[in-house]
């Protein structure tokens, strides 16, 4: 049975609790490095956005995960770009796909 298995194993008596999984798809947590809930971007906690290390770098990004002032987009969206100190979607000439077609 569990019980034996799990009585007879030293160090795995956790087998026989019964399962403490949460579920955390309801939550949004500010520097955790995925935009999810309101935020706009997020940058992993780090303190300056702009000289976070990759894939978190990015200077449009603020540390409350909303874009900073002037910034239409975050560089961690797939069509965004740095230009002239902002970022901006990228232009059509990029030949960059930021979506399916037809979506």
């Amino acid at each position: 049975s569990n019980s034996d298995f799990a009585n007879g194993l030293p160090g795995f008596n956790c087998l026989d609790q019964p399962s403490t999984i949460r579920s955390y798809e309801n939550s949004a947590t500010c520097g955790n490095g995925f935009i999810e809930g309101n935020e706009t971007c997020d940058c992993a906690g780090y303190s300056d956005c702009s000289t976070a290390p990759a894939p978190w770098t990015d200077p449009c990004c603020g540390t409350s995960c909303q874009l900073k002032a002037g910034a239409n987009c975050s560089l961690q969206q797939a069509c965004c770009v740095e230009e002239g100190g902002t970022c901006v979607p990228s232009p059509a000439s990029a030949n960059r796909v930021c979506r399916a077609k037809g979506l």
